[in-house]
């Protein structure tokens, strides 16, 4: 029998050196992944990822010699972070269709601007397209800040009555502490709404306009808790009294 000549094995290209290191310096599971980024490695492993010149120049090194690195890096670096991270079939598979309308009669669009009022807004919105309607009028609005005004004085009020409540209590039991959370803010449910409405009715926009805080709440919101908290500290007992009652600190 003759002698086969024997074919050299094909040397591996670039790309394909490169995707084989890749591959060898990433984890195969997530479980692998964990555990190289425990904080409970040896002194070694620790020391190794400390913040250091030498480190930094590494882990800069290291990034940008990845194509997709420095292509997510050039894209993220150009758009807002919320706009480019949106993935375009999550986008196609959630989009939003109606099969009910409501018209709104041409009335022109509200703004709650900068506050919390949007359920204040959607109602009023809402409530004012029949009587707009009834009456032939081709602008008008329920005044949002009425209700609010009215939202804010019972949310102060209700705040107080449970601090009475509580009055035998520590600060730092954990209902005074959820209740201390945000005694005063802007947002509002169904029930609430209906209170509010049922207690002290609708009044029309030009009887009650806008101001500069109903559209700017922010701080606002927290003028109006500070006196609640004043309240509250002024007429609790101290922390060496805290099991007191109200008259004991009085």
């Amino acid at each position: 029998m003759g002698n086969s000549a024997s074919t050299p094995a094909p040397q591996p290209t670039l790309s394909e050196k490169h995707a084989s290191s890749t591959r060898a310096s990433f984890p195969s599971s997530a479980a692998d992944l964990l555990s190289q980024l425990s904080l409970r490695g040896s002194a070694a492993s620790r020391a190794s990822a400390k913040v250091t010149s030498e480190n930094l120049a590494a882990w800069e090194g290291d990034f940008a010699s990845s194509p997709k690195h420095r292509l997510a890096s050039t894209v993220l670096s150009k758009a807002a972070l919320t706009d480019s991270l949106v993935r375009r079939d999550a986008q196609r598979d959630t989009q939003q269709f109606f099969n009910v309308k409501v018209n709104e009669g041409g009335l022109p669009i509200t703004n709650q601007k900068s506050s919390g009022r949007c359920w204040l807004f959607s109602a009023t919105n809402l409530l004012r397209i029949a009587l707009a309607r009834k009456l032939d009028l081709d602008d008008f609005q329920f005044s949002q800040s009425y209700l609010f005004f009215w939202d804010s004085l019972s949310k102060a009020n209700y705040f107080l009555e449970q601090m009475l409540d509580l009055a035998d209590s520590p600060l730092d039991d954990r209902v005074v502490q959820h209740l201390m959370t945000m005694p005063e803010n802007d947002g509002g449910q169904w029930s609430m709404l209906d209170s509010l409405i049922t207690t002290f009715g609708l009044v029309p926009q030009v009887v009650y306009p806008e101001s500069f805080n109903s559209s700017n709440t922010g701080k606002l919101d927290a003028l109006l808790a500070s006196p609640v908290y004043l309240v509250l500290l002024l007429d609790r007992p101290s922390e060496s009294r805290e099991k007191g009652t109200f008259e004991e600190a009085k």
